[in-house]
């Protein structure tokens, strides 16, 4: 008794006239598609793509800055060690600009954005705060904008990311602590992980991130 035919098409790779194709079975009907290469090895490193290609998901047609922001939140939580930052900048991003498509931000939509941010001012559980919203907190926003905007251009959701304008960057900080005030900071830190985070942060300068990912064996402890 012959076996019964498979329903998932085998792709395979054919030449013809010196110029390779795809090629597989759609019902009883042979299809082929152009790889647009005669080089045999440029050929299969294209049909891995294709094959790749097959399981992705179609992107939507007209995607808003919502869906954009949403996926690209979806793609980077398993790769980051915290996702809060990203889903909080795109919060803000989503209530003013969720609706709009990529293509409706204009500098003057990023001004008018960044205004009514700074208006607004910081999100605190009583809402009583009049402080003004920094610069640096809107930059982090549209920082989270651009890279979203980027993202959906590797993932073929749009063509190309748009300009996107960003307030001018806060004056740097120039205020370091002295000596005296290092060791009062660590005689006031009891807890033991939390000296030694502050300690290593005083001795080496790293950044957070770069001290929480240390490992045990990065130590030369002679």
């Amino acid at each position: 008794m012959a076996r019964p035919r498979s329903t998932d098409p085998s792709y395979s790779l054919a030449e013809r006239n010196g110029r390779f194709y795809v090629q597989w079975w759609d019902g009883k009907e042979k299809r082929r598609i152009s790889l647009g290469t005669a080089d045999r090895e440029e050929a299969k490193r294209k049909l891995r793509q294709f094959m790749a290609g097959l399981d992705s998901p179609l992107p939507p047609e007209s995607p808003t800055v919502r869906m954009i922001l949403a996926g690209y939140i979806e793609d980077r939580r398993p790769r980051v060690r915290s996702i809060a930052s990203i889903e909080y900048a795109s919060a803000a991003l989503v209530s003013y600009l969720g609706e709009l498509k990529p293509e409706h931000l204009t500098r003057q939509v990023c001004r008018k954005y960044a205004d009514q941010r700074r208006e607004e001012g910081p999100r605190t559980p009583s809402r009583k705060s009049k402080k003004p919203l920094s610069n640096g907190t809107i930059i982090r926003e549209i920082v989270t904008l651009r890279a979203a905007l980027r993202w959906a251009v590797t993932e073929k959701w749009i063509s190309e990311p748009p300009q996107i304008e960003a307030p001018p960057a806060p004056p740097a900080r120039e205020r370091w602590l002295t000596r005296d005030e290092a060791k009062r900071l660590l005689a006031e830190a009891k807890t033991p992980h939390v000296h030694l985070f502050i300690l290593i942060g005083l001795y080496t300068g790293a950044r957070t991130g770069a001290i929480l990912d240390l490992t045990w064996d990065r130590v030369d402890f002679v």
